[in-house]
């Protein structure tokens, strides 16, 4: 099944994330006044569907809003697609600095004349970057050698790096850069945000308990079931999992679906849940297969090690909740079938 396309970012899908966008707002108001914020940068990171991305674009206006033609305002919303990405990356950033770059520039071309006009801009800078965990090892080991490390060193510039995890595949390490960098993360709405959310969003604030109960209070949830909440909960809950799981390859879906019950996932309690929800002989499940299967949900980076739960493997929470909830509605028999084995 195609996931259902997520919700795109409109002020009205942005509500109570004002504390998170009022710290970068004030290193900001400290730059403007020739003092330097400790720490200068401030990376955003939540499960899927906490609001990351539609805080950071929110961020991009404020900042627009407030600060004007004060500072110098960049937004890197990555592309993990393009093969060439943190040179043109370095390209676009040089560009909007108003420096030209000809097509026989190399990184450390691109490098040493941005890290050069940035320390020497007559304003502020901004640089907010963001999916910053869905780009691949090597390219961001590039773009955190040739952009981040080099430009989180200079005094009067901040970024602003958005992430599900707060050290994208183990990258993102650099003492200096952790030393110099604020990590906030996104908690899951309440119901008096959720019932805010849902009343900007056009939609009857009076569903707030029901959808936070099986949402979980993450905000991309939030506005995927709000919009069919009121007519088809079942559907709703379908089309909030699919958007969840956009990304993820049609035969992985299958065991995410299978290993929701579970609060941890280990190889040992694997092989009867698969077996159950497949209808299939338990033997057909041996360690090694559960094995490969796991290690193939953890490259999707919705499921890691010791993020989302005290040991073990863990499900992304936001996935983990609306799987469940979906499945409870939809297929009653089977999720007590799970759980009883659970």
């Amino acid at each position: 099944m195609n996931a259902v396309p997520s919700p795109v970012y409109a002020p009205g899908h942005f509500v109570n994330r004002d504390e998170e966008i009022g710290r970068v707002l004030r290193k900001v108001e400290r730059l403007l006044e020739g003092l330097f914020p400790t720490p200068p940068h401030t990376a955003f990171h939540g499960p899927r569907g906490s609001g990351k991305s539609w805080l950071l674009h929110r961020l991009r206006d404020r900042l627009a809003e407030e600060f004007g033609d004060q500072i110098t305002l960049l937004f890197f919303p990555l592309d993990p697609s393009n093969p060439e990405l943190a040179e043109n990356v370095l390209r676009t950033a040089c560009h909007e600095l108003g420096l030209p770059t000809p097509p026989t520039a190399t990184l450390n071309d691109l490098n040493w004349w941005l890290v050069e006009k940035c320390q020497n801009h007559p304003r502020p800078i901004v640089i907010i970057v963001d999916e910053l965990d869905k780009v691949e090892s090597e390219p961001l080991k590039t773009l955190e050698n040739y952009l981040i490390l080099p430009l989180c060193r200079i005094p009067r510039l901040l970024l602003v790096l958005g992430s599900r995890v707060p050290r994208p595949r183990g990258r993102l390490g650099d003492v200096e850069l952790k030393r110099r960098t604020e990590n906030v993360e996104l908690s899951p709405f309440n119901e008096e945000w959720t019932r805010a959310q849902i009343k900007a969003l056009g939609c009857s604030s009076a569903l707030a308990p029901d959808i936070l109960a099986v949402g979980g209070g993450y905000p991309l949830s939030n506005a995927i079931l709000a919009a069919g909440w009121a007519t088809d909960p079942g559907k709703a809950l379908q089309d909030c999992a699919e958007a969840l799981l956009d990304g993820v390859e049609d035969h992985l879906r299958r065991y995410f679906w299978a290993l929701c019950p579970l609060d941890s996932i280990d190889v040992d309690r694997m092989a009867p849940l698969l077996a159950a929800y497949r209808d299939e002989p338990l033997e057909n499940w041996d360690r090694q297969r559960c094995q490969q299967i796991l290690m193939g949900m953890v490259s999707t980076r919705l499921v890691q090690w010791g993020r989302w739960t005290s040991s073990g493997y863990g499900m992304d929470p936001a996935v983990r909740q609306v799987l469940r909830s979906a499945m409870q509605r939809n297929q009653p028999v089977l999720w007590e079938n799970l759980s009883r084995i659970v």
